[in-house]
């Protein structure tokens, strides 16, 4: 892990937590009050907040949430979707069939998202 932290010019008191999943690996922390998350080696932030990553059961779709000033935003295998006016804190979350589920608020109401398999 060690090489991993320093390979992405990480000091270890900034790492908040690191993870591993079939093969994907995910380290979260936090630099100058705000957060930052690297998934398989590309960096993500900083952030105002940010989720942990949750990965389909194969790990081939992978999801997380951030907040910026202008509001909240979710990332899906890459991609960036939002503002939304709120992400729950449930949301992304691995649903009871293995995919991704998205939770977010738009409108005054909730939208609910699944990914493909």
């Amino acid at each position: 892990m060690e090489e991993v932290l320093h390979s992405l010019n990480l000091k270890e008191e900034k790492v908040v937590k690191v993870a591993a999943f079939k093969g994907r690996w995910w380290v979260m922390g936090e630099e100058n009050g705000r957060w930052f998350l690297v998934v398989d080696g590309r960096r993500w932030g900083p952030y105002r907040d940010v989720s942990a990553p949750v990965f389909s059961e194969d790990a081939s779709i992978w999801a997380f949430s951030y907040r910026r000033d202008e509001g909240y935003y979710v990332v899906l295998n890459g991609e960036t979707f939002g503002p939304y006016e709120d992400v729950p804190y449930y949301s992304p979350a691995l649903s009871h069939d293995g995919s991704v589920r998205v939770v977010v608020g738009k409108e005054g109401g909730w939208v609910r998202g699944y990914s493909q398999r």
